[in-house]
């Protein structure tokens, strides 16, 4: 569940278009509080403990993964019935990943 999502002006003015961008990521608890910066903006807070969606058990999905050693990294692209359509990504464009680091809180 989306506790805060920051206004899309806030996003904006603080993502370098055509640059590095430094992301922070936290995840807390059993079922994560995870809560997400961009260049020291905060992004997003999302409260998986609070997830309420016809057939989803938090149980169920977060047995076989364990509590320890799974860090994924995912890019949206413009797949097939994108509600975004092309809009999401442009032609050509790509996603690079540098200097990531895991820290145990």
């Amino acid at each position: 569940m989306l506790a805060y999502g920051c206004p899309v002006e806030e996003f904006l003015k603080a993502w370098k278009f055509g640059d590095w961008n430094r992301f922070k990521i936290r995840c807390e608890g059993e079922f994560p509080y995870s809560t997400t910066w961009i260049n020291g903006t905060t992004i997003a807070e999302t409260d998986s403990a609070r997830i309420v969606w016809p057939g989803f058990d938090k149980q169920a999905t977060g047995a076989p993964l364990g509590r320890r050693g799974r860090v994924s990294l995912e890019v949206h692209g413009n797949g097939r019935g994108d509600v975004l359509g092309t809009d999401r990504w442009a032609h050509g464009a790509v996603c690079r990943w540098r200097n990531i680091a895991v820290k145990t809180l």
